[in-house]
């Protein structure tokens, strides 16, 4: 979990495939169904798609073996977040609205602060920014205290990119410039997605923007930070080609800029 909290996504993935072994070993079935869903968000997070579907419906088999279902909703919404990276629109929204609906009965309000903003994000890749707008407020509104500013942060910055795509430029411009200065005050440590915000931000501005030279930069360096602890080769190459969708669409393979490191 702290390595996932600063972004470490090689530490992170490491971690959960040890506690995974680990659980299995000692037969604790419990244990080893929320890690087979850890795992798969490790796997999410460098894009290797196939690879987070296999432990993350892993993890749904194995709580329905234990009769468990208290994790269902937020491995739909994982799986969603998995056939949205592979651009299968109709199954993510299908398995994004299953799960919201679910956490919502629940009265989850920390589930609601973690899923809500890629929802919103889907929903603005989607061209469905009114929908979307919607979306990110609830998100914004949902009062906890665990990580809130980094929430924010997060949250707002898809905001503005759905402002932007409703035209609403000045406003969307205006909202970036706070977003990008706690962004750029913390260099990103501590949000979730930063590759995904600083992009959020990034595509409401014209590359002539004297911040934009800054956002990419900053996005270069996370992005190379992630890389170096990266030691399997396919998932560096996944993770490069995720960046490249989610950071900078906008300027196709200017994250292949980054240095790919060499494993003995």
């Amino acid at each position: 979990m702290v390595y996932a909290e600063q972004y470490r996504v090689g530490p992170a993935l490491d971690a959960d495939l040890e506690a995974l072994r680990f659980y299995t070993a000692v037969g604790n079935r419990t244990r080893a169904a929320a890690s087979e869903l850890n795992v798969g968000a490790s796997f999410a997070l460098c894009g290797a798609w196939d690879r987070a579907e296999q432990h993350t419906l892993a993890s749904l088999l194995q709580h329905a073996a234990l009769d468990d279902h208290g994790l269902d909703p937020y491995t739909w919404c994982q799986l969603a977040e998995i056939h949205a990276g592979r651009g299968q629109s109709a199954d993510a929204e299908r398995l994004f609205t299953q799960g919201f609906e679910t956490i919502r009965e629940l009265g989850d309000e920390a589930g609601l602060r973690i899923k809500l903003p890629e929802w919103g994000r889907f929903l603005t890749d989607a061209g469905r920014h009114q929908q979307a707008l919607l979306v990110l407020r609830e998100a914004i509104d949902v009062r906890t205290p665990i990580g809130a500013e980094h929430h924010l942060l997060t949250v707002r910055a898809i905001l503005a990119r759905a402002l932007a795509g409703l035209g609403d430029t000045s406003d969307a411009v205006a909202l970036v410039g706070q977003v990008w200065e706690g962004i750029e005050r913390r260099q990103a440590r501590g949000l979730p997605f930063p590759l995904e915000s600083i992009g959020d931000c990034a595509s409401v501005l014209t590359a002539t923007d004297p911040r934009f030279e800054g956002m990419m930069e900053l996005g270069r360096r996370v992005a190379r930070d992630v890389v170096s602890e990266l030691t399997d080769p396919d998932l560096r190459a996944t993770f490069l080609d995720l960046a490249d969708v989610r950071f900078v669409s906008h300027q196709p393979a200017l994250l292949r800029q980054v240095d790919t490191p060499m494993v003995e």
